[in-house]
């Protein structure tokens, strides 16, 4: 099983890169190649749904949908 803590740790320096003022977009395509690749081990539909939701929320202009969505994915990898 992927370690959820990676994830969740992935998820959230995807997160600071777009709350930064100078996103680095080869540094967030990165991270969110090995957030997919992780996620892609651990075949869980729930998890999958807020990814999906996160990452849709990355390309929100509000900083709040992105807090969001991070918080559910959060909430998500640890119960």
């Amino acid at each position: 099983p992927v370690s959820v803590l990676s994830i969740s740790q992935l998820c959230n320096e995807v997160a600071s890169q777009f709350l930064s003022n100078t996103p680095h977009v080869p540094t967030i395509m990165q991270l969110t190649h090995q957030i997919t690749t992780l996620l892609q081990h651990n075949p869980s539909p729930l998890l999958a749904q807020a990814s999906q939701l996160y990452f849709q929320a990355l390309l929100s202009p509000s900083q709040q949908d992105i807090i969001n969505a991070n918080t559910n994915l959060q909430q998500l990898l640890t119960n």
